[in-house]
């Protein structure tokens, strides 16, 4: 094979040079025209039996082109893990076990066939029958863990990555902030890829620009914020106290005051603060 060139394989269209993706564009469009317009004259047909025909190769046809579409669904379907997979709605658990009935399938069978384990199955038979602890047939789980939950114990496992700090104490963390997580799911979820961090909720607009930003050691008016410093000065045989009140904006000097004992409240009331 000539270097810089890729093999080319019968079965994978991926390989296949452009030339003859576009060949095989062009005759499966004029097939499609041809074919089309046969079986619409056999379906004008005046004899019986030709329009009979035409309709049996209609539902041929289409039947065949719905079984490709399921196969590719199924495949893309297949290539998820089990986890990822969205769960079955309680009406479609339903239907599924009445396709197991009409197509008299075991449970080995319909469980492999809508990829899913056969003690799921199992269980939803039981939950039919009134024999399961839990009716989540006719309804849907509601511990299921969002996103938000996933993002949790990750972030958990970042922030202690000792080894005496295992799954057992996530578990427990999560579950005294009132979510109920198993040690074997916080077990899966560490071997997930952490999901991204759930977004913050924005304040509204006009909420936002009713209340105007003010910080505390940042004022923006003259006599608005006074800031008090209280130091201690200790010398071998004496201790006295120093305090201060500086205006937040201007960074002026108010007033200072030395105290032989410890002020506390009262030096804000000879100064007029409240």
């Amino acid at each position: 094979m000539p270097e810089g060139k890729t093999a080319v394989r019968l079965n994978n269209a991926a390989t296949w040079p452009k030339s003859i993706l576009k060949t095989l564009d062009a005759i499966t469009c004029v097939f499609t025209l041809v074919y089309a317009a046969a079986r619409e004259r056999a379906a004008a047909s005046g004899s019986a039996i030709v329009r009979a025909f035409a309709d049996r190769d209609e539902q041929a046809f289409t039947a065949a082109l719905d079984k490709r579409c399921f196969t590719l669904l199924r495949a893309r379907w297949e290539r998820l893990p089990p986890q990822k997979r969205p769960l079955y709605t309680p009406k479609e658990r339903a239907e599924i076990l009445q396709i197991m009935r009409l197509r008299y399938w075991n449970t080995e069978k319909i469980a492999a066939y809508f990829m899913v384990h056969p003690n799921t199955i199992g269980t939803w038979r039981r939950e039919l029958n009134g024999r399961g602890k839990n009716s989540s047939l006719f309804k849907p789980p509601v511990n299921k863990i969002s996103e938000a939950g996933r993002w949790l114990v990750h972030q958990i496992r970042e922030l202690c990555p000792e080894k005496n700090f295992g799954t057992r104490q996530i578990t427990m963390h999560v579950i005294r902030a009132g979510k109920k997580l198993s040690r074997s799911t916080t077990q899966r979820i560490l071997r997930e890829k952490k999901p991204t961090p759930p977004p913050t909720p924005a304040l509204p607009r006009t909420q936002a620009e009713a209340v105007p930003p003010h910080h505390i050691l940042r004022p923006e008016i003259i006599n608005r914020t006074w800031h008090l410093d209280l130091t201690t000065v200790e010398l071998p045989l004496i201790r006295f106290y120093v305090a201060a009140v500086v205006d937040g904006f201007s960074r002026k000097l108010l007033a200072l005051k030395v105290y032989k004992v410890s002020p506390g409240p009262k030096f804000l009331s000879v100064y007029g603060v409240k």
